[in-house]
């Protein structure tokens, strides 16, 4: 296992990338946190819930609220 800085990250993409090809594991500290860099297998499921996972979390008078709400906070115009 390989740890590199952002930066040095940053200017030799290339060559972590061939090394990841290569089976290694990169490991890059940002912001208090290792983010790693490996190859996952191709079966791997997407991180993905699949359609109506949430539809008994509201019921629908208090989704139509949430809406409500959400939708009075938004901006209607274009900022420059």
């Amino acid at each position: 296992m390989q740890t590199v800085t952002l930066p040095d990250a940053q200017t030799s993409l290339p060559k972590l990338a061939q090394a990841v090809l290569e089976g290694e594991w990169i490991v890059i500290p940002f912001a208090g946190k290792n983010m790693v860099l490996h190859l996952a297998e191709e079966d791997f499921p997407p991180p993905v819930r699949e359609p109506g996972y949430f539809a008994d979390c509201l019921e629908e008078d208090e989704f139509r609220d949430l809406e409500i709400a959400a939708a009075a906070h938004c901006p209607t115009t274009m900022v420059p």
